[in-house]
């Protein structure tokens, strides 16, 4: 199915075609005369599709620190699985992938870069290996409000696969919000830890569900005969269930709550602290909180409920950042990727170097103040820590050959870099990964690099 013809089928022709692509010879016999439409319409398709589509990927949970995938996933993510548990399918062997990634020939979940459901392959020419689906929201077309649920809900709804329901509604409209960061964070943050707004990611879709079929809404309070409820098996993960048979502790949703709560409490005196080191500032978008290494705990909705409009966390030591912006579309030219115009990372787990400056993906968003003195701070540090891809060239001194490169940074031109003494580049060898050592200054005042250089790119 190619991308052009993909347009003239709704969501759940889509899915209805990928799951066609599944079947066995035999497994759904139809007449010849009976249209595409007319046959997934039928109760035979209906019957047979939960026990066809059994192949399921999603985006996992990455410890940046740990440098794990976690066999577990957002709500988006669990909400969509859960959907499809609630239609009927057999969701036990899905596999967890790293965020972003795809798994060929299966149904790949809230990750891979697309927008909604989307199907590559043809069922005519190619092995069923081959014939890939997504069902996702971080395409080119993605916008802000947009979730892998919701396309799923509308597939699903559409096959008469699964009814709609207001329970189920509620929870896809959590989602959204969740998803967006459309929440009135000034009010509704204080008190997330009591409420499914600052829960609702570490509860399972089965609690979920019994959360909502009270009649309550997302900023009702969980109330202490939800927790004892919900230590039943029937609302715990597979890794939970697994953990509790072998007589392990795991972590309780009543133990999220405790944490979530303490992180609440500190987010209003590290708030004070990092505007009193003038780590909030104004840019083109608005005013922006600069989290440099994990000071501040809360990630962006911390951030808005401070009255905040965008959440900068800052990691070099872990190569990567992370922009959210309440509103507004965040401009092209910054290193990573942009999700649904208003979050653009730079993740730790896609393998490469941090190579942006803090200074220069603030200016991409138009800060143009003049610095405190604990963000100059950091951008001298971040010069320091700097880290790329420099090219090498071998000059000829009295001494031998040593190796020296030039580098652009940010408003500074060519900044002439040196090798350390001795170091050989591996052979045939262009580029090479590098720590910047140090920030020296010349006879003239101009600034140079030492290197250090990565040992994978050097000779032994």
């Amino acid at each position: 199915m190619n991308h052009e013809a993909q347009k003239e089928f709704t969501s759940g022709e889509k899915l209805a075609y990928f799951i066609f692509t599944r079947l066995k010879p035999g497994e759904l016999e139809f007449e010849d005369s009976k249209s595409f439409k007319e046959i997934i319409e039928s109760d035979e398709f209906k019957k047979i599709a939960p026990e066809i589509l059994t192949d399921f990927a999603v985006s996992g949970m990455y410890n940046r620190k740990m440098k794990t995938l976690i066999n577990e996933t957002d709500l988006d993510g669990k909400s969509t699985l859960g959907l499809l548990e609630a239609a009927g399918f057999d969701i036990s062997k899905t596999k967890y992938m790293l965020p972003g990634k795809s798994e060929m020939g299966v149904m790949n979940i809230d990750s891979g870069g697309y927008h909604g459901i989307v199907v590559e392959g043809d069922i005519l020419k190619d092995e069923i290996n081959k014939i890939t689906a997504w069902c996702d929201n971080h395409g080119k077309e993605s916008r802000q409000y947009s979730t892998s649920a919701e396309f799923m809900y509308e597939a699903l709804c559409e096959l008469k696969l699964l009814e709609k329901n207001e329970i189920l509604e509620r929870i896809i409209e959590l989602n959204r919000k969740v998803e967006s960061g459309d929440f009135d964070w000034e009010s509704e943050y204080w008190s997330s830890y009591k409420t499914p707004v600052g829960l609702g990611r570490f509860m399972t879709f089965q609690q979920l569900y019994d959360f909502f079929r009270s009649g309550r809404t997302y900023d009702d309070e969980i109330t202490g005969a939800d927790y004892e409820r919900w230590q039943g098996v029937e609302f715990l993960t597979e890794r939970q269930k697994k953990l509790k048979k072998e007589g392990k502790k795991f972590k309780t949703l009543e133990d999220m709550r405790n944490q979530h709560k303490r992180m609440v409490e500190g987010v209003r005196p590290a708030g004070v602290e990092l505007e009193k080191d003038g780590l909030i500032v104004e840019t083109a978008l608005g005013k922006v909180l600069v989290n440099p290494n994990g000071r501040f705990a809360g990630g962006y909705a911390a951030a808005y409920a401070l009255g905040a409009d965008g959440s900068l966390s800052w990691s070099p030591e872990e190569d990567s950042f992370a922009l959210s912006m309440r509103k507004g579309e965040i401009p092209a030219g910054i290193q990573g990727i942009t999700i649904r115009g208003h979050i653009h990372l730079k993740p730790s787990w896609d393998g490469g170097r941090l190579s942006a400056s803090l200074e220069e993906v603030l200016k991409k968003i138009g800060y143009t103040g003049e610095p405190s003195e604990a963000l100059k701070k950091l951008f001298i540090e971040d010069k320091r820590n700097f880290r790329g891809e420099f090219q090498v060239f071998p000059e000829r001194g009295s001494d031998g050959i040593n190796y020296v490169a030039f580098t652009k940074t940010e408003g500074s031109g060519k900044v002439f870099s040196v090798f350390p003494k001795g170091w050989k580049p591996k052979s045939e060898s262009d580029f090479v990964k590098v720590h910047v050592a140090e920030v020296k200054t010349d006879s003239r005042g101009k600034p140079f690099f030492l290197l250090e250089p990565d040992p994978d790119s050097s000779a032994a």
